[in-house]
């Protein structure tokens, strides 16, 4: 496989906490938002969508965010690493890939039909939101959200965050789930 960058093995234990449940669950679906090389695509997969009948909807551009370009992650073939390293593994027929925005790939899915969403795509805040919203009709009910990057500060302005579009997306849907776990990510259970 090749990957440049390792941004999930510090989160699998955590992941395997709040997704172990669902390992293994016939005909589990879940959808990721910024899949990038498809190292976490891959671990999902392996660790926790391993019935046959299970998917794994991918959703990004792979163009990579503004913010990877200024802080000079490399991009080049991007969709094509992804693609290998989904083949590599054998996996691609529990894959199936929306290269295009998330707005625009959320709104063709079905609702209430998802274990669990992993969230991880653009940082700007306003996308984090719409992101947010959009998503969450197509979670089941206690379906798992996990939320990434709610610690990430390298942009100095806060609109390039996604903690104020998460923080208010708490906010908002307070009555409707349950925070499991706060820290560099949010894990939310949804409850109605």
């Amino acid at each position: 496989m090749n990957f440049t960058e390792d941004w999930t093995t510090t989160h699998t234990e955590l992941w395997m906490t709040h997704l172990g449940h669902l390992r293994g669950v016939p005909d589990g679906h879940a959808i990721e938002i910024g899949c990038f090389e498809g190292r976490s695509t891959i671990w999902f997969l392996k660790n926790i969508l391993t019935d046959e009948r299970s998917r794994l909807i991918c959703i990004d551009t792979f163009e990579g965010g503004d913010d990877q370009r200024k802080f000079g992650t490399k991009l080049d073939k991007l969709y094509d690493r992804f693609c290998s390293n989904i083949d590599e593994c054998n996996l691609a027929d529990k894959t199936q890939v929306f290269k295009m925005e998330s707005v625009e790939a959320l709104q063709r899915l079905p609702g209430l039909c998802h274990d669990f969403i992993y969230l991880d795509g653009s940082h700007i805040a306003k996308d984090v939101l719409q992101d947010l919203v959009l998503s969450w009709p197509l979670l089941k009910i206690n379906g798992i959200m996990i939320l990434d990057d709610y610690g990430w500060n390298l942009d100095p302005d806060r609109l390039n965050r996604p903690q104020p579009a998460i923080d208010a997306f708490l906010d908002i849907y307070s009555q409707k789930l349950e925070i499991l776990h706060k820290g560099l990510q949010v894990i939310v259970r949804k409850t109605e």
